[in-house]
């Protein structure tokens, strides 16, 4: 049994016309009539269609909306909100400072006049109390002889 090869095979024997004809019209390069342009005109277009994934994510952005552009205002309106209570809370804190820089100061004043109230008390009973200490030895004791 012979192969397909082996029939094709025209070494062997001699070509007809016809088989010569189709042996070198195969091995010309094809010529394209017009419906071989159109389906490669076809092929083109899809090919061009083919996008790659940036391509394919910005053509999705374009037609639905640019996501980013989308969210943008959002964020924009977040941040300036957050920047705003940040700003808030920091005026916060600098005046609950001050109000206890100065609730600290009239403590401290108020402490002041107490403790000098207190010496000034402290110091007169001390002043009385040496008054007494000498007015009852004076009187109590008569003055020893030496």
């Amino acid at each position: 049994m012979r192969s397909k090869h082996n029939d094709l095979d025209h070494s062997s024997a001699a070509p007809d016309n016809e088989l010569n004809t189709l042996i070198l019209s195969l091995s010309q390069p094809l010529q394209l009539n017009n419906s071989h342009s159109l389906i490669n005109e076809g092929l083109n277009k899809n090919l061009k269609r083919k996008r790659t994934p940036e391509q394919a994510k910005k053509h999705r952005e374009q037609m639905h909306g640019e996501p980013s552009a989308r969210y943008r205002d959002k964020k924009k309106k977040y941040e300036a909100k957050l920047k705003q209570k940040i700003l808030e809370g920091k005026q916060q804190i600098v005046q609950l400072q001050k109000d206890i820089a100065q609730q600290n100061k009239l403590y401290a004043k108020a402490l002041w006049e107490n403790i000098s109230l207190n010496y000034g008390k402290i110091t007169a009973i001390v002043t009385d109390i040496d008054l007494m200490l000498n007015e009852s030895f004076t009187q109590s004791s008569p003055p020893r002889k030496i």
